[in-house]
């Protein structure tokens, strides 16, 4: 199954400001969409606001999906010679599909 990936840094950026030091903070609470209340790990509890400017919101749709990146003449070539055969009979084509010569 293939999961839909997005750009959410990009399509975010111009909306949003950085959360700095987001790993020493735990325990999320965020109220109206652009104000983040977080705890420190003294129990602190401190106030962010998100939003650059809260008259310019971010758009409710979705940004457009990623494509993977192709793999490599040589790696498809090394997948279907060396590694097929570990593969179910189902998935071989998907996975390791026979390469173009």
């Amino acid at each position: 199954m293939l999961v839909p990936t997005y750009d959410w840094q990009s399509f975010l950026g111009p909306y949003f400001k950085p959360l700095r030091g987001i790993k020493s903070l735990f325990h999320f609470r965020f109220v109206d969409g652009a104000t983040v209340f977080a705890r420190t790990t003294d129990g602190e509890e401190l106030e962010y606001q998100l939003l650059k400017e809260l008259s310019n919101p971010p758009p409710r749709q979705l940004p457009e999906p990623l494509s993977p990146p192709r793999l490599s003449p040589e790696r498809s070539k090394y997948l279907f010679q060396n590694r097929r055969q570990f593969v179910r009979e189902d998935c071989q084509d998907i996975l390791c599909p026979a390469v173009p010569e």
